[in-house]
């Protein structure tokens, strides 16, 4: 056990997710490191299990804070891993083809308490396969 006085400032003590309404999930997602690194999601309730997308996202920066092409690309195939889209009723394979939205806010502190990076993206996996058409 550390001493208070040893521990990073920059620690918050609590963190609160309330739905819109309570009889609605919550798709928001809050996580942080011991690195001193915080993420921030809002999941889009419009969209196709965003809660799940948005959890990915968070969990996803806190253990690696740089956004590029590699990144984005594990996250979507991660999120992708979760449904297997033939599988779904159509409706529900209706909604996965317009894709999962969610705000990302990624803020790491330095040492001394100072935000060093801060980041907001607006992101979507895009659909695994084209939606079918009938004749």
């Amino acid at each position: 056990m550390r001493p208070a006085d040893s521990r990073s400032k920059s620690r918050l003590p609590l963190a609160f997710s309330v739905p819109k309404r309570e009889d609605q999930h919550n798709e928001d997602s809050f996580q942080r490191s011991a690195k001193g690194v915080y993420a921030l999601s809002d999941g889009a309730s419009v969209s196709f299990d965003s809660a799940s997308w948005a959890r990915i996202l968070v969990r996803r920066y806190t253990r690696d804070p740089e956004f590029t092409r590699e990144w984005l690309s594990a996250a979507i195939a991660e999120f992708r891993k979760l449904y297997d889209r033939d599988s779904l009723p159509w409706m529900q394979q209706a909604s996965f083809d317009k894709g999962s939205f969610a705000s990302l806010l990624g803020v790491r502190i330095a040492d001394g308490g100072r935000a060093t990076a801060s980041r907001r993206l607006f992101l979507s996996p895009p659909p695994r396969s084209s939606p079918r058409r009938r004749s």
